[in-house]
């Protein structure tokens, strides 16, 4: 299996990212205007891409599984790697909690599996159901993304930028419902399928010099605005307006 070194470089960064995010958390304090927060503010914006930089790398690493194993092998695999693990630790959790936070609980495997359906073990966790989502939609995600063919990966990528990152964004900035359109596109505009596909698709295509200038503009624009809006809507709206950089 050929090695994309710079997904190595990228695991590095994103791991450093990571780090800086939950050393700022002291962004969702909410105490607009200090100095302090301005700074976590800046850091939180500025390293917020760690994550989906993981999704990104997940998509071009798996989205082409059949090149190496069928899909039942492909599941063996995630099954053993992130499914079980995640199983393991919520249960940790689940028995450790009551303990840590000093509150009495009736233990069964009902009140089990409702807090794993609703991510209330331990909210940390969040990426697991993105992850294993995104497992699960593989074995479709991976009949669009077609190296000889990148049309219907391409039409997935504009659905999800229209829907996600324009209109959700939009309404998420002003505090309104998502679009309604939202509950009947969930192939292409759910979740975080986005970042799995446009990550293969970086990994499959050589970009143009002037697209890639473009791509470093944006990401720069993207920096410079999310930085000032959240800044501003926090201290208008008094409190933390983490939606401007979701």
């Amino acid at each position: 299996m050929k090695r994309y070194y710079y997904m190595d470089i990228l695991t590095i960064l994103a791991t450093i990212a990571v780090v800086f995010l939950h050393t700022s958390e002291y962004a969702f304090s909410n105490q607009t205007g200090d100095s302090h927060w301005v700074i976590a503010v800046i850091l939180q914006v500025t390293f917020i891409w760690a994550v989906p930089i993981f999704f990104m790398m997940s998509g071009a690493h798996l989205l082409d599984y059949r090149e190496r194993y069928d899909t039942v092998t492909f599941f063996k695999k995630r099954m053993t790697k992130v499914f079980v693990p995640f199983i393991f630790w919520s249960f940790v959790w689940y028995i450790l909690n009551p303990f840590i936070f000093h509150q009495p609980t009736d233990y069964h495997i009902g009140q089990f599996i409702d807090a794993v359906m609703h991510n209330s073990i331990q909210p940390i966790f969040w990426f697991f159901y993105f992850v294993i989502g995104f497992y699960i939609s593989a074995p479709l995600l991976a009949k669009i993304t077609n190296k000889a063919d990148k049309t219907l990966a391409l039409y997935l990528l504009t659905v999800n930028m229209v829907f996600v990152n324009i209109l959700s964004y939009y309404y998420e900035v002003r505090l309104q419902t998502d679009n309604f359109f939202l509950h009947g596109i969930q192939i292409g505009a759910a979740g975080g399928v986005g970042f799995f596909v446009v990550g293969w698709y970086l990994k499959n295509t050589v970009l143009h010099k002037w697209q890639k200038n473009m791509l470093y503009v944006a990401a720069l624009a993207s920096v410079a605005i999310m930085i000032a809006l959240t800044i501003y809507l926090s201290i208008k709206r008094g409190k933390f307006a983490r939606e401007v950089y979701d």
